[in-house]
């Protein structure tokens, strides 16, 4: 028991190292205006696109996922995560 007891504990770090890698390569946006029925991942595609013009034709599949976190409230905008297929890719979006 004592075996399964540490393999166990082992593995549990292992995903926490793992899931904050991965956590390491999104970005968050703070402060965009919601807005009804809005499509969130067209919106920071847009905005990427501004960003990096040389990234523009791929930025659609650069973006992995998008979405809002928290709970709607009335008169509060909700932060964007936004998680990146190609890192490398997003590492030329940071340094802008």
């Amino acid at each position: 028991m004592p075996r399964l007891v540490k393999e166990n504990n082992e593995l549990k770090q292992k995903v926490m190292e793992l899931e904050h890698y991965k956590r390491r390569w999104n970005f968050k946006i703070h402060g965009l205006k919601e807005k009804v029925e809005e499509n969130t991942r067209d919106v920071v595609v847009s905005i990427l696109s501004k960003l990096a013009p040389q990234w523009n034709t791929l930025m659609g599949s650069v973006v992995d996922t998008v979405h809002r976190i928290g709970r709607k409230e009335e008169g509060r905008d909700r932060q964007i995560i936004i998680h990146n297929a190609f890192c490398q890719s997003m590492e030329t979006v940071q340094k802008l």
